[in-house]
């Protein structure tokens, strides 16, 4: 009868790189905040907005000119964006969010009962009411299903469950989308591929005897 011995390890594989996620969806929101920013006041708010559930980490939310108080950052594509919330946080931390310009990439939708539009963002599908007495003109012939990017002016309206996401829009420019935009958002972990790291995710070993 022989015996061997049978080595079976269990690990997590590591891919290399940083995180990233796989969609796109609001592109940009520029903020126009208190008129002038001292370097601390402009390091709270940019704490004051990394703690939203829709926003980036603090180093990607920017103070892009302290004189004239305006602020900028790319939301993260998996997590619904909120006027409110924004307003609500930098409010918190002391200070005021006049208004706040959001660009945004998804699908224009035509809504048959009330004879508006909606913008249906990509990755989340958040949906944003498209509102303001020039909506027709500056969609310019756009039709329902059409794939857009929108840039206007952002506000939420109503209150519990009559809340929605509003644009005033500015522009409006037809565009093209992959496939994999179009997809749900998968938020990706990469992990360093070290040999000490490789060592910290073997999560078994055990030794099996067998005999035959």
């Amino acid at each position: 009868m022989k015996r061997r011995t049978i080595l079976t390890i269990a690990c997590t594989f590591m891919v290399f790189g940083s995180a990233a996620i796989s969609c796109a969806q609001v592109k940009r929101v520029e903020m126009q905040l208190t008129r002038y920013l001292c370097n601390t006041c402009a390091a709270s708010i940019g704490k004051a907005v990394s703690r939203l559930e829709f926003a980036p980490p603090l180093n990607e939310i920017l103070i892009t000119d302290v004189q004239r108080g305006l602020g900028a950052f790319v939301p993260r594509p998996d997590a619904p964006a909120s006027f409110a919330l924004l307003w609500s946080a930098i409010k918190r931390a002391g200070y005021t969010l006049y208004s706040a310009k959001i660009t945004a990439a998804g699908t224009v939708e035509r809504d048959i009962s009330s004879s508006g539009w909606w913008v249906i963002a990509f990755g989340s599908g958040q949906r944003f009411a498209l509102d303001g007495a020039g909506v027709e003109s500056v969609l310019g012939g756009v039709s329902s299903g059409a794939v857009v990017e929108i840039t206007g002016d952002w506000k939420t309206d109503g209150k519990g469950t009559t809340t929605r996401e509003v644009i005033t829009p500015e522009s409006v420019k037809k565009t093209a989308i992959s496939g994999v935009e179009k997809m749900p958002c998968i938020r990706v972990a990469f992990l360093p591929a070290t040999l000490t790291a490789l060592r910290a995710y073997v999560t078994s070993v055990r030794f099996v005897r067998c005999s035959s």
